[in-house]
C-alpha cells in the first residue's frame, strides 16, 4: 500500500514538472509588475510595450515606427469580441476618417477591424503626441464600459486614406465602412464590386470574404466578365475558379445566344475551352460560337446577336489570298482554334 502511495506521489508530481516545463516563461516589465509572454508577438499591451522599452532602454518611437510589428491582428480580435459581446458602446466618435473627398467620423473599436485603419491611426497617435504611453493607452480603455461615462471628451483623431482604385465610388465606401458596425449590412449586387475593391483596400478580411460569396452567387452572362477581372485584380483564387466553372457549363448554351459574349476576356475563354469540363451540344455548335465571339471582337457596334448566315457573309469577304488566321489580326486568336476539335466536324 505505501510503495502504491509513492508511486501515484511520484506520477502525480511527474506530471506537475512536465505542464510546468510546457509552460511559458512570464517576464516582470515596468513597475507596475505588468507582464507579457518573451516568445509571444505583442499582445495589444500598448502600456506593457512602452514599459519593456523603459526597462530595456529600448527608444518607444523607434519600436513603433513599423506598426506590423504591433501585431495588429491581436488587437482586431481583441476589439471584436468586445463588440461581439456587447462589453463595448459607443458614444461620440473619436477618429476622423479623410478619404475620397468626404470626412467620415468613425469609432476606435469599429474601426480596429481594419488593418489599414488601425495602421494609420497607431501611426497617427504615435506621431501626433509627444508623451505615446498616455495617449497610446486610450485604446485600451474601451475594454472598461463602467469607466466610459467618466472619461473626459476625447479629442478626435483625424488621419487620412488615399485611394487610388477608381472601382472604389462613395457609395460603396459607405457601404464598407457601414459593415464596420453592422456585421450583416445590406449589399447591393449593382454596388458589389465596389464594395469589395473597398474591403480590399481597408484589408477588412469579413467583408471581403462577404463580397466574393455574393458575387460567386450572382455569376449571369451580364456579370461574369467584371467578376472575372476582379477576381484577377485582387487575387481572389476562389473567385476566378468560380468563373471559369460558370462559363464552362454555360458558354455555349446561355452566353453564346447573347451579346454579353462579347465581353468574355479571352484569357478566360481559352481556359474554359482548354477544359475538360466543357459543356457543348456537339462540336460544331462550339466553333460557331467563337466564330460569333471573334465577329463581336471585330464590329464594336453591332449590339444584336446576329443570324450565323451574317457571319460567314462577314468572313467571306476576307481576301482569298490567305485564310483569316494566317493573317495578322489573327495570330492571336490561333491559340482558341487549336483547342477545337475541328476533325469531328463534317459541315
Amino acid at each position: 500500500m505505501v510503495r502504491d502511495e509513492q508511486r501515484h506521489k511520484i506520477f502525480f508530481l511527474s506530471l506537475i514538472t512536465k505542464q510546468h516545463k510546457a509552460r511559458l516563461e512570464r517576464r516582470i516589465v515596468g513597475s507596475t509588475n505588468r507582464w507579457r509572454f518573451p516568445k509571444e508577438p505583442f499582445s495589444g499591451d500598448l502600456l506593457a510595450l512602452s514599459q519593456m522599452c523603459k526597462a530595456l532602454s529600448i527608444d518607444f518611437d523607434k519600436a513603433l515606427e513599423n506598426p506590423d510589428r504591433l501585431c495588429i491582428p491581436q488587437l482586431q480580435k481583441f476589439f471584436s469580441e468586445n463588440l461581439k459581446n456587447g462589453a463595448i458602446q459607443s458614444g461620440e466618435a473619436d477618429v476622423i476618417l479623410e478619404c475620397l473627398g468626404h470626412r467620415w467620423e468613425l469609432h476606435q473599436p469599429q474601426l480596429f477591424q481594419s488593418k489599414t485603419l488601425t495602421k494609420l491611426y497607431l501611426a497617427a497617435l504615435t506621431r501626433g503626441t509627444t508623451s505615446p504611453p498616455r495617449e497610446l493607452e486610450k485604446p485600451l480603455r474601451a475594454q472598461l464600459p463602467e469607466k466610459i461615462k467618466e472619461r473626459s471628451p476625447v479629442k478626435k483623431m483625424i488621419i487620412s486614406l488615399k485611394i487610388n482604385d477608381p472601382v472604389v465610388t462613395k457609395v460603396a465606401f459607405a457601404t464598407a465602412l457601414k459593415s464596420l458596425y453592422i456585421s450583416e449590412a445590406e449589399v447591393n449586387m449593382d454596388d458589389v464590386l465596389g464594395v469589395l475593391a473597398s474591403a480590399y483596400v481597408l484589408q477588412f478580411s469579413s467583408l471581403f470574404q462577404r463580397c466574393v460569396a455574393m458575387m460567386i452567387n450572382g455569376l449571369t452572362p451580364s456579370t461574369i466578365e467584371n467578376f472575372y477581372l476582379a477576381g484577377c485584380k485582387y487575387k481572389e483564387e476562389q473567385l476566378t475558379t468560380a468563373c471559369v466553372k460558370w462559363l464552362e457549363m454555360n458558354l455555349v448554351p446561355l452566353v453564346g445566344t447573347q451579346i454579353h459574349l462579347r465581353k468574355i476576356p479571352q484569357e478566360l475563354l481559352h481556359k474554359v475551352l482548354m477544359s475538360p469540363r466543357l459543356f457543348t451540344f456537339s462540336e460544331f455548335h462550339l466553333l460557331k460560337t467563337i466564330i460569333l465571339w471573334v465577329y463581336l471582337q471585330l464590329n464594336h457596334s453591332i449590339q444584336a446577336i446576329p443570324i450565323h448566315e451574317t457571319v460567314l457573309a462577314f468572313f467571306n469577304r476576307v481576301p482569298k489570298k490567305c485564310c483569316f488566321l494566317d493573317r495578322d489580326i489573327g495570330h492571336s486568336l490561333m491559340p482558341l482554334f487549336l483547342c477545337l476539335r475541328l476533325h469531328g466536324i463534317t459541315r
